[in-house]
């Protein structure tokens, strides 16, 4: 019963997306505004996955791919030992009061 269950929950999960739509998708997140970044969604082979890589020299500081997170959380032990914005992470206070 269980296992006739789960197939039947398998059928109605919505089908995974065409390698040519995950493509579209990866192309897009290396893009501002249509135009390229210089940079590139490939595989990173020996059984890595995908990774960016980038296809022009940058200059140092420059910033070349940024997202928003989908998801943060501090870690309980760090939660007790510094203070961080719960929005950003970024520290707050002096490197004094962190200590």
């Amino acid at each position: 019963n269980s296992l006739q269950e789960c197939i039947r929950n398998m059928e109605d999960t919505p089908p995974l997306p065409s390698e040519a739509a995950l493509q579209g998708y990866l192309e897009q997140l290396v893009q501002r505004d249509g135009e390229p970044l210089g940079l590139v969604v490939k595989d990173a082979g020996n059984g890595r996955g995908k990774g960016i890589f980038t296809v022009r020299s940058f200059n140092q500081g420059d910033v070349i791919f940024r997202e928003r997170s989908l998801a943060g959380m501090q870690h309980v032990s760090s939660a007790q030992e510094t203070l961080v914005c719960s929005y950003c992470f970024q520290f707050i206070g002096t490197v004094e009061q962190q200590i």
